[in-house]
């Protein structure tokens, strides 16, 4: 598992998406400046805020992009095949993909958390309380990169795209969920139900922004940290289990 951890960190690089985000991200960052001079309002908080949603953003982008294609380019240019031959388990090999994947994501979200850290630093903006905001950011793009693998194992990368962006907007907005199923519960018990299936099934990915937590100093409860890493590891390994039996069943013959 290990050589395709790193054949799949070397290819994430070399992705020319990865670099267009990338720099698009850097630029509004240094942006961040201008925004908060003309924005009415505390320039720090705007400053943070459109810090975390740029690094939020560029994360996730970077984590569907470069995912759905994970298994789909190794089955377009035929190169699944040939791995298969070799004394490499299936599921081996995907959950290879997925480690390369989040390795580089991770070199990606270092190396914006130091940039954002520097740059507010500089200007004398910086609050410690960003680093746990960027640290529940993580746990999120950990969850959509699983999903994004899970997709990719069974459909096309537009179909992917499509869908894993899909669970992390509807899981972005979970609490609207549940209080949409409270309004319609009188006069349709069964959409209700259905409403809440969705806020089960899917990730709380709500729960992981801690952006008011960082910016306006809102508190968290006991253990608070512990519950959502612990949320967001189970659902990237159900997740993970559900793409290895998927690509266990596939047909590739």
């Amino acid at each position: 598992m290990g050589p395709v951890v790193v054949v799949t960190f070397r290819e994430a690089v070399r992705n020319r998406v990865l670099y267009l985000l990338l720099f698009f991200g850097v630029v509004i960052v240094l942006l961040s400046r201008i925004a908060g001079l003309l924005t009415v309002g505390d320039e720090m908080k705007v400053m943070q805020d459109l810090g975390l949603t740029v690094v939020t953003l560029l994360d996730i982008l970077i984590a569907v992009f470069v995912g759905i294609e994970l298994v789909y380019k190794e089955i377009d240019k035929r190169t699944l095949y040939l791995i298969l031959t070799k004394p490499i388990t299936r599921d081996r090999f995907l959950l290879g993909k997925y480690l390369g994947l989040v390795l580089t994501l991770l070199v990606i979200h270092v190396a914006m958390t130091a940039l954002l850290t520097v740059y507010l630093g500089l200007l004398g903006r910086w609050n410690p309380r960003l680093l746990v905001a960027l640290y529940g950011t993580f746990l999120e793009v950990l969850v959509v990169t699983a999903v994004a693998t899970m997709f990719s194992t069974w459909t096309t990368p537009i179909l992917s795209g499509l869908f894993t962006l899909s669970v992390w907007v509807i899981g972005r907005g979970s609490r609207s969920l549940l209080a949409l199923a409270d309004v319609v519960q009188k006069k349709s018990p069964g959409l209700a139900r259905l409403v809440k299936a969705v806020y089960y099934g899917l990730p709380n990915l709500d729960r992981m922004n801690l952006d008011a937590y960082a910016i306006h100093g809102v508190a968290l409860p006991p253990g608070y940290l512990l519950s959502i890493t612990v949320a967001a590891g189970l659902y990237t390994a159900v997740m993970l289990l559900l793409a290895v039996l998927l690509f266990q069943r596939r047909d590739f013959t």
